[in-house]
């Protein structure tokens, strides 16, 4: 997962990732920054949005499969940006928008890379938590971790 952040990608000084990693053959998600990242560096375009985007917004979902699974057409959402994406990078797909943010979310399945431009960490989105399921799921990860077994082998 590559995670969100203040900075833009066009910034001197701003973080990258070693385009490697996008080489790896694992799933990849990106949330804000990181969705700006995976734009950037896999030849899509960044720019500054028309519309700065602080708070609560409402995601257009226009694929119901994948990292939104089980979601409604409509999810609210947040949103901490300036910068987004503007051009998908081949052979990514559109698949959430908002009314100030046309490229919301993206996929490229075949190579398991998903982004999304808003904040599903937060309670202030209400199924944030089903869109990181929904990414563990893809990852083909066991779900062996428990707080019981955590604290047993701490105590060991």
């Amino acid at each position: 997962i590559l995670s969100g952040g203040p900075q833009s990608v066009h910034a001197k000084g701003s973080l990258v990732c070693d385009p490697g990693v996008f080489e790896l053959g694992i799933p990849i998600l990106g949330l804000c920054y990181g969705h700006q990242i995976i734009g950037h560096t896999l030849g899509g375009r960044v720019e500054p949005g028309q519309v700065r985007e602080y708070g609560k917004a409402t995601v257009k979902i226009l694929r119901k499969d994948g990292i939104f699974e089980g979601l409604s057409d409509n999810e609210d959402v947040w949103m901490s940006h300036f910068d987004q994406v503007t051009a998908l990078p081949n052979g990514f797909e559109l698949i959430a928008e908002t009314k100030d943010c046309p490229i919301a979310a993206m996929q490229n399945v075949e190579r398991g890379f998903y982004g999304i431009q808003f904040h599903p960490e937060v309670t202030h989105t209400k199924n944030g938590m089903k869109i990181l399921e929904n990414f563990v799921e893809i990852t083909g990860a066991k779900k062996e971790w428990s707080i019981d077994k955590f604290i047993s082998s701490e105590i060991e």
